[in-house]
């Protein structure tokens, strides 16, 4: 019976090695999956950035025109601005 409870117990350490493989290969699984997904978030978080830059540049376009025409309007005014 010395060989035959030794021979069980190395089976059940080789069955727990098993399962702690199949763990660890499931927990792998599962950490390249987040790795998939925060790489796809920071795709979508640098086109987002790209977005908002582009709109940036052209808000700044826009108000620097306004400030073009505002200045013209100052330096020439119409003649129903200048009085009698």
């Amino acid at each position: 019976m010395g060989s035959s409870s030794a021979s069980e117990l190395c089976e059940l350490k080789r069955d727990v090695m098993l399962l702690e493989v199949e763990k660890l290969l499931y927990e792998t699984e599962k950490l390249k999956e987040e790795r998939d997904n925060m790489r796809q978030e920071k795709e979508m978080l640098e086109l987002e950035h790209q977005v908002l830059l582009r709109e940036r540049e052209r808000l700044e376009v826009e108000l620097a025109k306004q400030n073009l025409q505002n200045n013209e309007a100052t330096n020439n005014p119409s003649t129903s601005d200048r009085g009698p």
